[in-house]
């Protein structure tokens, strides 16, 4: 570890100079458990929407894109571990048992600045993940002084389940 950051500016990795000797296995791994207990996404949400503010990017609209991946082999880390997401057995779509999907879904803004993202589950459908997908954006925009029903939602014909008309009309 300090041979690979002695290469660094650490100023600008962690907003002072620091010397390559204080980045040992243990310093590292106490931050890499603190990042883990507040949420990595929540982090780099955050992170992203300070930038946003400091740069002037436009965020009075944005995009929500799912990105599906299907990866094969087999899992290096137990089933029993706390991970972020599992990717589990069997791509429905193709057919093919082999394979493992999964999504990232991201909000993006002014010309797909992303900031926002989340991994899901790679068998849910959209139906199901939209309105989850909706009230977390909701609760985003609300940090951002957007009050509950200012926005509006434009999606294709997945979110249109009675359930998820009842759910944005009741959040």
């Amino acid at each position: 570890m300090e041979e690979c950051v002695a290469a660094q500016d650490t100023a600008l990795l962690v907003g002072k100079a620091v010397p390559a000797s204080a980045f040992h296995d243990d310093a590292v791994g106490r931050v890499l458990a603190r990042l883990d207990d507040f949420g990595t996404m929540t982090r780099c949400t955050a992170w992203a929407g300070r930038a946003a503010a400091r740069f002037g990017v436009e965020r009075c609209s944005g995009h929500v894109e799912t990105t599906s991946r299907r990866v094969w082999g087999d899992s290096q880390c137990a089933e029993a571990h706390d991970l972020p997401f599992q990717v589990t057995d069997g791509s429905s779509q193709e057919k093919r048992p082999d394979l493992k999907p999964f999504v990232l879904s991201t909000l993006g803004v002014d010309r797909a600045v992303p900031m926002w993202g989340k991994p899901e589950d790679g068998h849910a459908a959209d139906t199901t993940r939209n309105p989850t997908r909706l009230a977390e954006i909701t609760q985003l925009l609300a940090r951002d002084g957007v009050q509950p029903g200012a926005s509006l939602s434009m999606a294709d014909a997945a979110l249109v389940t009675a359930d998820n008309l009842a759910a944005l009309e009741h959040p």
